[in-house]
């Protein structure tokens, strides 16, 4: 195939099939053509600026003419500092077709990350959204004579080009760069052609630094073979012509793989803003959407708190709205054998379990019907009306949040993954669905399941009943999506990666129903002085259901007893009784102090299966709560060795005898 049908007339086979990312570009636009692709986050007075798959394919190729004529040379990498927006995903396409490697990091990087990500991945070219970021990194990165060129997304209009260090030809916007690329280009791509001939699937597409929860970012090095091997395996029917909208960043590995899998299935896809969730939903009306867990958590929060401001007979309504759907509903998962199933089930009592889900089928399939038109619907309309599906991903989806959702007929496919894995190795699927679980392995994906301890294999291992099913131990996993490797970093790489088996550090257990589940972080794992292990994340994730609870992170590693951080909810205290109106009247309450002293003892005791070494016996507040960039990380997780640090005066008090 020559460089010219490679780019634009795929004689065979979809764009999922092309042999590498640049070569996807040419291939969707041949398939597509006019359909709509993208549309901007900004609103006109005559709606959204959009794309067509060949108007887009025309930019990118316009742009990647323009960074050859800049110089950029295969393999530089280009580090792109921006958040989700249209612009993003023209400006990275353009650097993969012009043989660049992307450095991608969302504005909320602290400005030490900044730094180390642009030094310690020898960027020669920075993208940034504006003229304010521009502002930023001139302060940020000032003297850095690595630094050749810096492209703004953004109208450069009003900037002063002889202020700063930073000379005026070393900047220059996006549109000019796209401009400078059709006249030097003569419009016909011929240099990004011969760029995009010589790309081989095991060629670097990309080097993403993971935010981290200990230590400094790592740049796991995906491969342009990795990202493709998601494309093409994905095993959830998403078809042309779908909506679907963006709200994740785009840096984030998640977002990344999501947006190179959509693109290549010929949908229509436009940006949003959590700020503007609500209006975009019903504007854009969507079908798929990918999501993190705290989108759900704070839609449960706003439809039962409009519940419990609801007259009466409305809170009545929605109860028994709820019991029919949980009943109907779980009575079908009973029927079609998709309950959770950590043990075997004999013929017996598989068959016990199916004839029950039957009869409890026919007993609530009319009342469910009648009382989700008059309740549920109106919810599902409020998301869009079209809504089909949501794969919520990077944290683990609380179980009552799930369990919610998919009752009153929002479907939330989980999946789970990690940056090192391109990111995805197991998604629920639509027919599979088992709330509880992450799904099966994604096609091509290996899984074994490992004693944290003794090292043995647990799963698959035959010398076990059902070849380990239901052993709990560390995840490991092999298949295409697994990075090369983190970035001028040989010694991570080894300690995570051996004989192409990638060692998560999540804890797993595969289920009867052929899913993964995951339980907990072999690595968050706290070792008291007794030399006994509990995982902490069950029971910070048990005790932020609470509305008491906004914050929390037990701590204890070698102490004798288990210790709790808390960050209150105050609202949830009000709601309670107690007249307080902020989190300093919380933290100065006696009665506070004795509520959180009852929700400890109820939650985490014997009577609910915790071990004695798991009870917590003593706590202090915080008074701020966790934020994105400092304790946590943009996708939610602890960044346990900052909290630790920040407040070790309170992990100090808390065992001073």
């Amino acid at each position: 195939m020559s460089a010219k049908q490679e780019m634009d007339a795929p004689e065979t086979g979809m764009p999922w099939q092309a042999p590498h990312v640049s070569a996807m570009v040419g291939w969707a636009a041949a398939c597509y053509g006019d359909a709509p692709a993208l549309s901007s986050h900004l609103k006109t007075e005559s709606g959204r600026i959009t794309l067509s798959y060949r108007e887009l394919r025309d930019q990118v190729v316009g742009l990647a003419e323009g960074w050859i004529e800049l110089g950029l040379q295969r393999g530089d990498r280009v580090m792109i500092l921006a958040d989700n927006r249209m612009e993003w995903l023209l400006c990275n396409l353009a650097v993969t077709m012009a043989g660049g490697v992307d450095v991608p990091r969302g504005n909320d990087a602290t400005d030490e990350e900044v730094r180390f990500i642009f030094e310690h991945s020898g960027a020669r070219f920075l993208v940034v959204e504006s003229m304010r970021h521009l502002e930023r990194v001139s302060r940020l990165l000032e003297g850095a004579k690595e630094l050749e060129r810096i492209i703004v997304m953004d109208d450069m209009t009003g900037w002063d080009r002889d202020s700063g260090w930073i000379e005026a030809a070393r900047v220059i916007g996006l549109r000019e760069l796209e401009a400078l690329g059709k006249v030097q280009g003569n419009g016909g791509g011929s240099r990004v052609e011969v760029r995009v001939k010589h790309t081989g699937a095991s060629d670097p597409l990309t080097i993403i630094y993971t935010s981290g929860t200990t230590g400094r970012p790592k740049g796991v090095v995906i491969s342009h073979g990795n990202m493709m091997s998601q494309v093409a395996n994905l095993p959830i029917p998403i078809d042309q012509g779908y909506r679907v909208l963006s709200i994740l960043p785009v840096w984030h590995s998640y977002e990344r793989a999501f947006e190179m899998i959509i693109f290549a299935r010929g949908t229509h896809m436009a940006y949003a803003s959590v700020k503007t969730l609500g209006e975009d939903l019903k504007e854009f009306r969507p079908d798929v959407m990918v999501s993190a867990p705290r989108l759900w958590e704070s839609l449960y929060s706003r439809i039962l708190n409009g519940v419990r401001k609801s007259p009466w007979y409305k809170r009545l309504m929605f109860r028994l709205a709820y019991a029919f759907a949980y009943m109907f509903r779980g009575s079908r998962v009973f029927y079609a054998g998709k309950r959770l199933r950590l043990r075997y089930s004999g013929a017996v009592e598989r068959g016990a379990v199916w004839l029950a889900g039957l009869i409890g089928m026919g007993l609530f399939w009319l009342p469910w019907l009648i009382m989700d038109r008059l309740v549920f619907s109106r919810i599902r309309a409020s998301i869009g009306g079209r809504f089909r599906f949501t794969v919520s991903g990077g944290g683990a989806l609380p179980l009552h949040i799930d369990r919610f959702f998919n009752t009153i007929g929002v479907r939330v496919l989980e999946g789970y993954g990690m940056t090192e894995s391109s990111p995805i190795l197991s998604v629920r699927l639509l027919d599979h669905l088992v709330i509880g679980t992450v799904g099966p392995m994604y096609p091509e994906t290996e899984l074994r399941i490992v004693d944290l301890e003794s090292r043995e294999i647990l799963y698959p291992n035959n010398k076990y009943p059902y070849e380990g099913r239901g052993k709990r131990g560390v995840v490991h996993v092999k298949g295409p999506q697994v990075m090369q490797g983190y970035y001028l970093n040989p010694e991570e790489t080894d300690r995570v990666l051996r004989d192409g088996w990638l060692e998560t550090g999540d804890l797993g257990v595969f289920t009867h129903n052929d899913c993964l589940k995951i339980v907990g972080r072999s690595k968050d794992t706290i070792v008291l002085r007794s030399g006994e292990n509990l995982e902490p994340v069950p029971i910070e994730n048990m005790l932020g259901q609470s509305p008491l609870v906004q914050n929390c992170m037990l701590v204890g590693q070698d102490q004798r007893h288990v210790g709790l951080l808390l960050v209150p909810a105050w609202e949830g205290f009000r709601d309670a009784g107690l007249p307080v109106q902020g989190v300093p009247d919380v933290m100065a309450s006696d009665a506070a102090a004795a509520m959180v002293d009852r929700l400890l003892q109820s939650l985490i005791s014997r009577e609910n299966g915790f071990k004695t070494h798991e009870l917590i016996r003593c706590w202090r507040w915080v008074d701020k709560p966790f934020e994105i960039g400092d304790e946590l990380t943009t996708t939610y997780k602890l960044r346990r060795h900052v909290v630790a640090a920040k407040h070790a005066h309170l992990i100090e008090s808390m065992y001073e005898n």
